[in-house]
């Protein structure tokens, strides 16, 4: 009779091992470990690489796998597109070199729902991989692992939006007691007083506030400040010299500069402002067509109070186009906007595109799609 933990542990051994063809000895599935964590919180026990690190070498090695490689993600991220160490991971997965991932937590491995939900449905329940929390006790190598971790992976959400929800009431408390919060902008310091930070006029810095104040009124242009900052020798908050733009904002922020666009009714949007100019442009309407559509549409661009052709031209140019009526292009576009391969895949089963090799569209064929364009481009 085994014991609770022993049986505990015969679970998760369950389809650890694999059959050598040759001689028919099983040997240990290849694995990789993949921890993350943000620079503040690398002091917190139990939180830091070493210790992540350490618990996926004790987890490898107790449950009887080949622990390929440790990819470490030193950085913080709410969701996994940008993290390099991920798609390293994915591309060893993607070329059949590994077949399970194991992570200290699931907010070590992911925070948001929607990229979880993603990553499933393109390896977990493809079986490409499985996947392996420490904290949590989870295999996906078990059907109970498999149904038991899309809910974990919902309340890690919302208790992630909960955390942001928290933050974002007492930043507005710190403001409205007139402290600051954030960086320090240029020609500020800060002094304590009480549990607030205050801001205070910098005694060197902001002399060149005024300066920059009294160019602009006298008809300077935001490049030629700059250099007459950069020759002076004057360092800005971020970077290592001054710029138009970084000039421009502290313009703005400063209401040396006023721009016309607050003082318009129509709203910012870019998002919504870009996938209507780029459905009118695929249509082939002309820029001025696009510029009416959006004004109409109560929208306006970041520094002015309505579209333009030339803005119209400037919004399109930010991001690549693709042809839609071709199956990559769709593909492209659809991946562009945030849409998860499983809808990508839908969206073109319903456009009547076919598949490459035939058959039907599914989450790994729109993938192989795109990463076969990148290859070839």
């Amino acid at each position: 009779m085994m014991s609770a933990t022993q049986q505990h542990a015969h679970t998760f051994s369950i389809g650890m091992t694999s059959a050598n063809t040759n001689s028919g000895e099983m040997q240990p599935m290849r694995a990789v470990g993949y921890c993350r964590v943000s620079t503040d919180m690398q002091a917190m026990h139990g939180l830091s690489l070493d210790a992540q690190r350490q618990q996926i070498e004790n987890y490898a090695k107790a449950y009887g796998l080949k622990l390929e490689n440790v990819y470490i993600e030193a950085e913080s991220g709410k969701d996994i597109k940008g993290r390099s160490q991920f798609q390293r991971m994915i591309d060893q997965i993607n070329r059949g070199e590994i077949s399970t991932i194991i992570a200290p937590a699931l907010d070590r491995f992911t925070r948001s729902q929607r990229d979880f939900v993603e990553f499933s449905a393109d390896y977990i329940e493809t079986g490409k991989v499985n996947l392996c929390l420490i904290k949590e006790s989870i295999n996906t190598n078990s059907h109970s692992g498999r149904q038991f971790l899309p809910l974990l992976v919902a309340f890690a959400q919302l208790e992630r939006q909960a955390t942001a929800q928290r933050v974002s009431q007492t930043i507005a408390y710190i403001r409205s007691q007139g402290g600051h919060y954030g960086k320090v902008p240029f020609g500020y310091a800060t002094v304590q007083d009480g549990r607030l930070k205050r801001l205070i006029r910098h005694p060197e810095n902001y002399q060149w506030l005024e300066r920059m104040a009294l160019w602009y009124r006298a008809g300077v242009s935001n490049s030629d400040i700059a250099q007459r900052l950069n020759a002076a020798n004057v360092k800005p908050c971020s970077g290592k010299q001054w710029t138009e733009n970084s000039v421009y904002l502290v313009l703005i922020r400063e209401k040396i500069h006023n721009v016309r666009s607050f003082n318009s009714d129509k709203r910012y949007d870019r998002e919504k402002a870009y996938k209507i100019a780029y459905t009118l442009k695929a249509e082939e309407r002309s820029l001025q067509f696009i510029a009416d559509e959006l004004n109409r549409q109560g929208l306006r661009p970041s520094k002015a109070s309505e579209y333009k052709t030339h803005s119209v031209q400037e919004l399109l140019r930010s991001v690549p186009f693709y042809k839609m009526s071709s199956a990559i292009g769709m593909a492209l576009y659809m991946q562009a906007q945030g849409k998860s391969l499983r809808a990508i895949a839908v969206k073109l089963q319903e456009m009547g595109h076919k598949p490459p090799r035939g058959g039907q569209w599914y989450a790994m064929t729109v993938r192989n799609l795109i990463m076969q364009h990148h290859k070839s481009s």
